[in-house]
């Protein structure tokens, strides 16, 4: 099972991989057009973070709440 669940990973990161780059292929052809485009692409890695970031911090919340009621 462990062996399946590791093959199934990489097999995810790896698709991942190559769509990140592809998308990036396709929003550097479109961010030379458009300028909007640009100053987003250049935004998105700190928004990103702070997706990640915010979704772990109400998760840590939402757990250590739960552990103190108990």
């Amino acid at each position: 099972m462990i062996l399946a669940f590791g093959i199934g990973m990489a097999g995810v990161l790896a698709g991942i991989g190559l769509a990140l780059v592809y998308v990036r292929a396709a929003l550097e052809r479109i961010q030379t057009k458009n300028r909007l485009v640009g100053v987003a692409a250049n935004f998105m890695p700190l928004a990103t973070a702070l997706v990640v970031l915010g979704s772990g911090l109400i998760m840590s919340a939402r757990s250590a709440l739960q552990f103190a009621s108990i």
